[in-house]
This record gives structure tokens, sequence and C-alpha cells, in this order.
């Protein structure tokens, strides 16, 4: 247990005042503790999940690593550090896997916990499970079983759908109102107007990403602009959507899905 905050294969919401301090400080004690863990991040897409983590894990102080999921199992392998005294065995197994002669096995797996043992406190931080290559998608749980086993090693994954066992979940909500316009003013570094606070709130519904890109888009455009005193703006006819386009299937989805359930309701 975590400085009382876990239970094991619970789901947890993280306050949404300072999400950041709180996965900082989950982080670090799960790191500094006397067993290993194994963390989910999750939430829907843009919700802020991998922008999140890697804040959190700038903040940590000991060795962290990052890589995603999507990448061939061999590109996962060979991030890793290798530890002057790392076993023979585990030596060959790595540099097999990552030489693309390897697969998903149980000798890889425990090959791969025998570095992070020696590399402990660590970090390991698996992003966007949801889109994991079929190797590493098979390789997480047993990864993560194993871990549990090993003090100061922590394995992190951020993703949109449960990891399963023996995973302990936290799921990020949407940013409220008041949220989201601090998050707007910590952009822009002074106060939002009011006005342009809520019709981005309104558009975005707390999405982080989504806030953000809208944010962007005012600028872009010319319908949010600063006279050197305070933020001015003049409504876009029509409303424009994120210009990115994961954002913009995205934020179409989730509108669609909105109208359904509305008209059902």
């Amino acid at each position: 247990m975590i400085a009382g905050t876990l239970v094991s294969h619970a789901r947890r919401y993280p306050p949404e005042e300072d999400r950041l301090s709180w996965l900082t400080e989950t982080l670090r004690a799960a790191a500094a503790g006397r067993e290993g863990h194994a963390l989910a991040l999750l939430g829907a897409a843009g919700v802020g999940k991998s922008w999140l983590a890697g804040r959190a894990l700038a903040q940590m102080g000991c060795l962290t690593l990052t890589c995603s999921t999507a990448l061939p199992l061999a590109q996962v392998v060979g991030g890793l550090p290798r530890p002057a005294r790392l076993p023979a065995w585990a030596e060959r197994t790595l540099t097999a896997a990552s030489a693309g002669r390897g697969e998903a096995s149980a000798a890889l797996v425990e090959a791969l916990a025998a570095a992070l043992k020696l590399a402990a406190p660590v970090v390991f931080h698996l992003d966007d499970l949801h889109a994991a290559s079929p190797e590493v998608r098979v390789l997480t749980p047993a990864l993560a079983a194993a871990v549990t086993r090993l003090p100061g090693v922590v394995l992190l994954v951020t993703g949109r759908r449960p990891p399963g066992e023996p995973f302990v979940e936290t799921w990020l909500e949407p940013l409220d109102e008041g949220a989201a316009g601090r998050l707007l003013e910590a952009h822009l570094g002074a106060p939002v107007p009011a006005r342009v606070a809520a019709w981005i709130h309104e558009r975005a519904g707390g999405n982080p990403l989504f806030t953000l890109e809208y944010l962007r888009q005012l600028r872009r455009t010319g319908h949010l602009w600063s006279d050197g005193r305070r933020w001015n703006w003049r409504e876009p006819e029509p409303a424009p959507p994120p210009a990115r386009v994961g954002a913009v299937l995205d934020h179409l989805v989730a509108s669609a899905t909105a109208t359904v359930d509305g008209a059902a309701a």
C-alpha cells in the first residue's frame, strides 16, 4: 500500500485541483516502497493522461523510462538500460529480443524484471496501451505481475481501457469549468475573459486537450487577442473544431455519442 492510498485493483479518481502533485507523490511513494507496483492511468482520448504522466516523471528524482507501446517489441526492449551486474542469461535474452530475435516469452519477462530490479528505484512508463503492438500487449500483464515482486520498481501504463490485474487503476475525468479556466489562464499567463472560458468549456466538455486546442484556434484565427493590457475576443461563427486531426475525430465521435444519448434520454 502507498501512503494509505492504494488498494489492490481499486478504481480511483485523483483530486481535480492538483492532479500533478497527487500523481508525483503517488509515484515517489511507490518507487520508495518495499514492494513493486503496477499502476494504470486511464481516461478518454485527450483527457491528459500522457501529459500528466510526463510532467510527474520529470519531477521524480530517480530513473524514469518512457516508451510508446505502439513500437515493435524489439524497440521497447532496446530502450531499457542494461545494468553492469545483469546476469549473463538475462543479457543474452535482452540482446536477442532487441535485435528482433525474441518474443514475449516468460524468459523475456524474467530478463526484463532482472534489469529493472538492478535499476531500482525506477519508473517504467508504457504510453498509450490501447494502441499497443500485439507482442507488447501480451508482454505487459506478465511484466506487471513480475514487477509487483520487485521493491522500488514501478510499471506505469497510460491508456483508454482497463488493463486488468494486477494494475491499480486511476481514472481521469473531464475538468469542470473552474479548473478548465485555470488551465487556460496558466497557458495565457493572464486572466481569461469569463465569456471565453465558458465558450470553450461548452464545446470542449472539460477535455484538457480540446480546451487548449480551442484556445490555440481562437488565437490563430484572430478571435482572441491581447492589446497589451488584457485579452479581448469576438465570438467566431461558426465555432471552429480543434485543429489536430486526432482531436477532431475524437471530438466528433464524442459529440455524436452525446447527441444519441441525449435523444435516448
